[in-house]
């Protein structure tokens, strides 16, 4: 009987649960292994819940991390074990850190509020004595053993329309915890606490080069939220992994997800020349008011400038963008048609906006001008996916409605924008303007 079971809940009614790895739970098990706890991990991304029980062993602990949008399945689940067993059930992950007002505490034994390493340990060998456990940021990220990659599998492709760049194994891996930057949609500053940590350059090459020598990985997204941020080290990553390519003779083709400063291109070009294939921006608009209100920080020209820079260095630009912002009105789009129409064969990703708990727009929507709709956590929807799988395993649209509205506009005007402008995205076409 394991002591303790890491469980990530199912994810079914997403297009590719299994997209990604999920760090998380393999750095939490990789931490209790590497100090002689009996640990098993279960990713159930893409399992059922009328299968979730027979995936998972009986155990003293149970740890269940979650979003915010399968978050009702991490209840359900844990339901289901009290029923079954003994076994004491915990929650964690960064919804219970910046939405802590939300959980229903009945629900579980214990939370774990913050980084759970160390204090999943203390509880597994110490006993669970508080209801609630808030635990301390890990300064040193290079005492935290690597995640174990060996018995992930990545279904899906994280290269702009399933490219293949090479047929090796592909993983996910992250060099810093937080990040610096204060943007009013997101709740990184109120899982993280507003500031970065980083592992050394030589830690991150260490685990870079023991999973193409083991695993023979030639494919990696860095899942940082700034991995630019430091040139310095930027630079010195990159020439590390040079020179990883070069001892084993092989390619490594990565891609990270990051903001549109500092750029340069001679800070691409480096990047292109140790292997960087695609960069994802956080565009979210070409309108300056949008960008102002949601404070990133960042201008319509450096917008523009990163996606020229990227572009021409060899490097394939992805831009995130987002539809229904507070802000935003029938000016917004036509800035965002005119920006994609004047670029070459752009890649974008738009996402319907989401006011989410633990984010400054959610406690202060009256700064944004916007209104919630409710603030009912369980009649509200947070997804924000374009796509979803049904109960019979089709891929359908959600059309799901805004859980806010913006100042003197309607649901059905915000609604007829979005479709409008995603359909544009589909098929960029010219003539959309008229």
């Amino acid at each position: 009987m394991a002591e303790i079971t890491l469980i990530n809940p199912p994810q079914t009614y997403l297009v590719e649960p299994n997209a990604q790895e999920h760090l998380g739970l393999m750095y939490l098990e990789s931490y209790l292994k590497s100090r002689g706890v009996d640990v098993v991990y279960k990713n159930l991304a893409n399992v059922g819940m009328d299968e979730v029980l027979s995936q998972i062993p009986e155990s003293e602990y149970y740890g269940i991390t979650t979003t915010i949008l399968e978050y009702p399945e991490a209840e359900k689940l844990s339901e289901m074990l009290k029923e079954r067993d003994n076994g004491k059930v915990l929650l964690g992950g960064g919804f219970v850190k910046s939405c802590f007002p939300y959980v229903n505490k009945d629900k579980f034994d214990g939370l774990v509020v913050g980084e759970g390493e160390k204090t999943l340990y203390h509880i597994v060998t110490d006993g669970l004595h508080d209801k609630v456990n808030v635990s301390e940021p890990i300064l040193d990220l290079d005492s935290l053993p690597f995640p174990d990659h060996s018995k992930s599998e990545i279904t899906g492709n994280f290269f702009i329309g399933g490219h293949k760049y090479s047929e090796g194994k592909s993983i996910n891996l992250i060099t810093s915890r937080g990040c610096p930057y204060d943007c009013k949609f997101c709740g990184s500053k109120k899982i993280w606490g507003g500031k970065v940590r980083y592992r050394s350059v030589d830690n991150v090459l260490k685990e870079i080069e023991q999973n193409v020598k083991n695993l023979g990985v030639t494919n990696i997204r860095f899942n940082d939220d700034n991995i630019t941020h430091d040139l310095k080290r930027l630079k010195a990553l990159c020439y590390g992994i040079e020179d990883i390519q070069y001892k084993y003779n092989t390619e490594l083709n990565w891609r990270v997800s990051t903001r549109v400063v500092p750029s340069s291109k001679e800070m691409w070009k480096m990047m292109k020349d140790a292997g960087c294939k695609e960069v994802s921006f956080g565009i979210e608009s070409y309108d300056p008011k949008v960008l102002g209100l949601l404070n990133k920080r960042a201008s319509v020209y450096q917008n523009k400038k990163a996606i020229e820079d990227c572009s021409s260095a060899g490097i394939k630009p992805r831009q995130l963008m987002m539809i229904n912002t507070p802000g935003e009105d029938e000016d917004t789009v036509l800035l965002n048609m005119e920006a994609l129409i004047e670029q070459d064969n752009p890649a974008v990703s738009c996402k319907p906006f989401v006011v989410y708990p633990g984010t400054d727009i959610w406690d202060n929507p009256q700064n944004y001008h916007i209104k919630l709709r409710s603030k009912d956590f369980e009649k509200l929807n947070f997804n924000y996916f374009r796509w979803k799988k049904d109960k019979n395993g089709d891929i359908v649209q959600t059309n799901a409605i805004p859980n806010h509205i913006n100042d003197g506009q309607t649901l059905v005007e915000m609604i007829n924008r979005r479709e409008r402008f995603l359909r544009f995205i589909e098929d960029i076409d010219i003539d959309a303007l008229k």
